[in-house]
């Protein structure tokens, strides 16, 4: 398979719009930019929207602070001379799959107030969807100059740089789309985005495993050319005359030296003690059951509704209350999709371009 060129242009002094280009300085705006959603706002929003709550308690003024945005969101997403209005309207014809619809209004939600990152965000969304990656890029880019915090436009802006830098040839791109990911995963402090943040650190270990792949491909290309050439050297009886070889000495030495290369090649092997017994994949959620034997949790509770309370190897009886997370072996697992990028979501003769950001 050939590496396929990139669509991407690269200057040697590229826009400030391009994903090779080095970060733009944050954006710091007159006005406070405050997203719907998150449910926890920063200290200095909570103040300026409410400086007589500054004496509650932190749980409480947080309560009280998100209950006043989603009451004054909700009044503007009802207000036609509202930006919010065109958000809304725009967020239900993406959820309907009208893409070129939502981005008409998103772009009218923009002209009504350009400060929103939010609006930024959501267009950039519809513009992936439609395949138009760049401009997508674009958007993504001022949502975060807007604000820096937004872990959403963080992880598509990961996701965006991923998906263009799969064609690339170096993995420039790519590190820089890690880069975001990581962002977004340092900013999933909450413990309401414990799903989001298991999403945003899937889709790092995808983009470890495109720049593993990728890689693997290029030292691939460049054993098989040299193995190529010496054969090529080997192959006709006047080299090993050369050579001073005996014919049989001339037959051997080109057998060693397929052994050799056979040998070099890298093995994918996922140890056993990590994969689940019922899927025999690589676990990401490993459970021990009241039978001491560790299972993939999905994959454990899927058998027992399907099978009653008894342990898939064992048939003993257990119950689904006294199942726990095997900690230490969640751990192993861990350190092992981290020096081995191939290992995650693995699938035999993977191509790289297949995955989807």
């Amino acid at each position: 398979m050939n590496i396929i060129n990139s669509s991407i242009p690269l200057p040697q002094n590229p826009p400030n719009n391009h994903p090779l280009a080095p970060e733009r300085p944050h954006i710091q705006c007159s006005r406070n930019i405050i997203s719907p959603r998150e449910s926890v706002l920063s200290p200095r929003n909570q103040e300026n929207l409410n400086p007589n709550n500054a004496k509650v308690g932190s749980g409480k003024l947080k309560n009280i602070v998100k209950e006043e945005v989603n009451e004054d969101i909700k009044r503007k997403e009802e207000d036609p001379s509202s930006g919010f209005y065109y958000n809304k309207r725009g967020e239900e014809r993406f959820k309907k799959g009208e893409y070129k619809e939502a981005i008409e209004e998103f772009t009218k939600a923009i002209g009504m107030n350009d400060t929103e990152s939010m609006f930024y965000w959501n267009r950039a969304r519809a513009y992936k969807q439609l395949g138009d990656l760049q401009k997508a890029y674009e958007d993504v880019n001022i949502s975060i100059e807007l604000d820096d915090q937004n872990v959403e436009a963080q992880y598509l802006g990961g996701k965006i740089l991923a998906e263009m830098g799969k064609t690339e040839i170096e993995n420039n791109v790519l590190e820089k789309g890690l880069n975001r990911i990581n962002k977004a995963l340092a900013l999933c402090t909450r413990k309401d985005q414990a799903v989001l943040k298991k999403e945003i650190n899937k889709t790092r270990l995808r983009i470890k495993k495109v720049i593993w792949l990728k890689e693997e491909k290029i030292k691939k290309e460049k054993h098989a050319k040299a193995f190529d050439n010496i054969m090529g050297l080997l192959g006709s009886d006047t080299a090993g005359v050369i050579a001073g070889l005996e014919p049989v000495e001339h037959s051997n030495a080109k057998k060693m030296i397929k052994e050799y290369a056979g040998k070099n090649e890298n093995k994918y092997e996922i140890p056993d003690e990590l994969c689940c017994k019922i899927t025999m994949e690589l676990m990401e959620e490993p459970v021990v059951a009241q039978s001491g034997m560790t299972y993939e949790k999905s994959a454990l509770m899927d058998h027992l509704k399907r099978n009653r309370k008894t342990d898939p190897i064992t048939r003993k009886p257990i119950d689904d209350e006294y199942i726990f997370e095997n900690i230490a072996l969640k751990q192993k697992i861990e350190e092992f999709v981290e020096k081995n990028p191939w290992a995650f979501e693995y699938s035999y003769n993977e191509n790289y371009l297949d995955i989807k950001f």
